[in-house]
């Protein structure tokens, strides 16, 4: 059998992923004797944004929080997202609620300046493979065109790639 080429990296990335499987299993057995079992869920939330944090440019930051929108007209819940990935350069932080005994704050970003939002699951199951995409719906309320660039109101449309060629000038 000839000898197989492994692409640069790949094990590093692989004692990476590891590595946060390991510290998501010690956690999950640190809260063995806890009657209900909701910490593993927590803690999966920030082993991964402290993973994505260490890779985003440092122009952005992951954390937990909530979307505030400009809309006066927006009825909806403060609703509270696991990862929102947003421009830490440019944004104020309207507010902070503390996120339990970890210390880790919820942030409340305002919208034209979050970037991705992210879901987590710690166990992957039927009810949460179901929960997901209903959550998500939940950002139908921030998706819109703004009217006003001083004054945004909606999550902010992704970067249109523009593909050249030679043919075209």
């Amino acid at each position: 059998m000839a000898n197989r080429l492994k692409h640069i990296g790949v094990d590093a990335f692989l004692a990476e992923r590891k590595r946060l499987l390991d510290a998501f299993d010690q956690a999950k057995s640190n809260m063995t004797d806890d009657p209900v079992k909701t910490d593993h869920g927590v803690q999966a939330e920030m082993i991964f944004r402290d993973w994505i944090n260490s890779f985003l440019p440092k122009r952005f930051a992951a954390t937990k929080g909530y979307i505030i929108t400009r809309r006066m007209d927006y009825e909806g819940p403060l609703e509270e997202w696991d990862i929102l990935i947003y421009d830490a350069i440019e944004s104020p932080v309207l507010f902070y609620k503390q996120a339990g005994d970890n210390g880790e704050p919820k942030r409340a970003i305002p919208i034209e300046y979050v970037r991705g939002i992210i879901e987590v699951k710690a166990t992957l199951n039927d009810k949460n493979a179901k929960h997901v995409p209903h959550k998500l719906t939940h950002l139908r309320h921030f998706i819109g065109v703004d009217t006003s660039a001083e004054y945004p109101e909606y999550l902010s449309n992704p970067v249109s790639v523009q593909w050249y060629s030679s043919k075209h000038p």
